[in-house]
């Protein structure tokens, strides 16, 4: 009977889940259009696609033509990358990852070449969280500026879910330590 408790005890913790956050975490961000028609193609590909995204890449949105301090978060980043901002070809979709970028959206293979960027810097030292330097740096000068962001993707806290796991773990675990003991 104690090897079957044993047994048990080893299969739940088996099944709760182990790797409760990643320590490397890559941020894509998504300069976007509230009725840019690329813009809401590539957030639509994105849902759809979830799955592609690696667990420790996010996707955080920056919407520039109703926010102006936005618009003037994604003017500096894209200068600082070097982007030529009164160039034609200037405008959303702008996907920033590290220190490199894609201009636009026409189909799924500027998605994929995100994903390259991001997964490119999940297994390197050299990643740098450009954009949110860019706003603290902003933020230090201009205390009025007022940046809103989204998650796209918002996936369940894996902490929590841990905790939900163990607590109830430890309820199957009394309840057989009662029918165990209950019967003696």
């Amino acid at each position: 009977m104690k090897k079957i408790i044993l047994g048990i005890i080893m299969a739940l913790f088996v099944l709760i889940p182990t790797n409760v956050l990643a320590k490397d975490k890559v941020t894509v961000y998504m300069f976007r259009g509230g009725d840019c028609p690329h813009c809401e193609e590539a957030i639509s590909y994105i849902k759809g696609h979830k799955e592609e995204i690696p667990e420790n890449v996010e996707i955080i949105t920056y919407e520039v033509w109703e926010n102006a301090s936005n618009s003037k978060l994604q003017d500096t980043v894209a200068e600082k990358l070097g982007i030529d901002t009164t160039a034609e070809d200037y405008g959303v979709p702008l996907f920033v990852v590290g220190n490199e970028y894609v201009k636009g959206y026409s189909d799924s293979s500027d998605f994929m070449e995100v994903m390259n960027l991001a997964n490119g810097y999940l297994n390197s030292k050299k990643y740098q969280d450009l954009v949110k330097e860019t706003e603290t740096e902003m933020l230090k000068e201009d205390k009025d500026l007022k940046f809103e962001s989204n998650e796209l993707i918002v996936e369940p806290n894996k902490t929590v879910t841990i905790v939900v796991y163990s607590i109830f773990g430890i309820i199957i675990i009394g309840f057989i330590a009662m029918m165990v003991f209950s019967r003696k």
